[in-house]
């Protein structure tokens, strides 16, 4: 062997261990990139319903319960309308029926709208006897906010249907 093949030789293997050591930081780089982009994926698309909100809200009037009957909250629109609601709802449903709702808001806004009849009358009676009928014109707006497509505007037809009555 001479000292041209020795040379030969020795200039492939560093040759090779640069073009080796190039590839390996790519591709470490690619994979880093690829995790970065995976854990941005998913805190937005999955983490708390993220961009998507891939149904993980409560059923609706959790959500009203939590805004009304909260810590900084009116006492009226809780006890006059949301409470009397909700001892409707889950009179005929049971809690985890009710979280099932949580993905189809029409369904969830005609169990509203129903309950919201059923028990028209008494929470006129209680709004009136506490001077504040207009809190049930702002209940109904915040219901306004739940539409999302026009399954949901229909059904909201109907509550407002209810509400003139």
């Amino acid at each position: 062997m001479g000292i041209e093949q020795m040379i030969t030789i020795g200039g492939g293997i560093i040759l090779l261990y640069f073009v080796v050591r190039f590839f390996t930081k790519v591709l470490f780089k690619l994979i880093g990139t690829l995790l970065v982009v995976g854990g941005l994926a998913f805190i937005l698309f999955y983490w708390n319903g993220g961009l998507l909100d891939l149904g993980n809200k409560e059923f609706m009037m959790y959500e009203l319960q939590d805004k009304y009957c909260g810590f900084m909250s009116s006492d009226v629109k809780c006890d006059c309308i949301i409470e009397p609601i909700m001892k409707d709802l889950k009179k005929e449903h049971s809690s985890k029926e009710l979280r099932a709702l949580q993905k189809n808001k029409v369904k969830a806004l005609l169990l509203i709208v129903g309950s919201a009849n059923r028990q028209k009358s008494k929470i006129m009676r209680c709004l009136k006897e506490r001077d504040a009928v207009e809190k049930w014109d702002e209940f109904i707006e915040d219901l306004s906010d739940f539409r999302v497509d026009k399954e949901l505007d229909k059904a909201f037809e109907k509550l407002k249907k209810v509400i003139d009555k």
